[in-house]
């Protein structure tokens, strides 16, 4: 589809033709150039066009001639290619169906992620003895603070889990490691003496922290 704004020179201002033109695949190029050139005839006095397609705007144009019969070519290719700037309703519908294949994709995404997540989630909460110990040391430096933070995390949950449900960032945490935080975080605090881990949360966050007990 393409439109053209026409304003007659000479005439009165604000005063214009506006004509918009669909091309048709029942139309054959013949007819159309007929009706270009009978457009043109009766645009003799015409000095301004202004075409408005895709957002833009030419003044004066040049030749008006080759402009149309440009037009009409253009027309009788998209035709001849089977193109046309309608959308087949039934084109349209078949993306709104859901496949085997498109289930079996995402979930097959979603399950790395899971897996990937697992693995960063059982470094965070279960540390090596020389990590763990390298970061209370450093804690030990500072002349142990009330609360220390000694490790922190980026995750960011799925829109839906690989079970079809949605978590916020605590319960997909428990969910992929299949345990409570609170049963982790004991895991921490039976590998040492006198101090007590904590966990915080902000948006996609997550903090381990120290205290002396």
């Amino acid at each position: 589809m393409f439109g053209l704004l026409l304003s007659p020179a000479g005439g009165c201002a604000g005063h214009g033709i506006g004509l918009f033109i669909s091309s048709s695949s029942s139309i054959r190029w013949e007819n159309e150039f007929k009706f270009f050139d009978l457009l043109k005839k009766s645009m003799e006095n015409i000095s301004t066009i202004s075409t408005l397609q895709e957002g833009i705007s030419v003044q004066n144009m040049p030749n008006l001639d080759n402009w149309l019969l440009q037009n009409a070519m253009m027309t009788s290719t998209m035709e001849e290619l089977g193109l046309s700037a309608n959308v087949d309703p039934a084109e349209t519908a078949m993306l709104d169906v859901i496949s085997i294949d498109d289930l079996l994709n995402t979930a097959e995404v979603i399950t790395q992620k899971e897996t990937a997540d697992i693995d960063r989630l059982n470094s965070f909460f279960a540390p090596t003895k020389d990590s763990l110990r390298s970061a209370l040391l450093a804690w030990a430096a500072k002349g142990f603070p009330p609360v220390e933070k000694i490790a922190s995390l980026l995750l960011d949950p799925p829109d839906i889990c690989s079970d079809g449900q949605q978590r916020t960032l605590p319960y997909y945490i428990e969910y992929i490691l299949n345990d409570t935080i609170t049963n982790k975080l004991n895991g921490l605090n039976a590998k040492t003496q006198g101090m007590n881990f904590t966990i915080s949360w902000v948006d996609r966050s997550i903090s381990l922290y120290v205290t002396r007990t």
